[in-house]
């Protein structure tokens, strides 16, 4: 009863993550909702272990959160026309050299600019 809702919330995420009968499609939304920007790194490190176990989709708004992963795992969903397009932006060869360079700090630029969804 004394837990923060943030609290509850890592904690399920790490039930899930470190569950022995992990599902092989497993998505998780805004796994940064509630949570200290210093736990991210955390919740960022069990996602990538369970994703040698599992397919991973996490949908985050977080730019914290997503510098976390590696350029190379980043998908970007968009609306174009009525539909859904996936973008790799790590197929893009300047902001592949951009976060070489730089690291998360340019994929969390890269994302809040959109240049992330190739529209700018």
């Amino acid at each position: 009863a004394d837990l923060s809702d943030g609290s509850l919330r890592l904690l399920a995420w790490f039930t899930l993550l470190t569950s022995r009968t992990l599902p092989p499609l497993a998505c998780i939304d805004e796994p940064e909702l509630g949570l200290h920007p210093r736990a991210l790194p955390i919740v960022a490190g069990a996602c990538k272990v369970a994703s040698a176990r599992s397919q991973l989709i996490v949908a985050t708004h977080s730019p914290q959160l997503l510098s976390e992963f590696d350029f190379e795992d980043i998908a970007v969903m968009r609306r174009e026309e009525g539909r859904v397009e996936i973008v790799r932006p790590a197929s893009r060869a300047a902001l592949r050299t951009e976060v070489e360079e730089f690291g998360g700090e340019a994929i969390a630029r890269l994302f809040t600019s959109d240049e992330l969804e190739g529209r700018s």
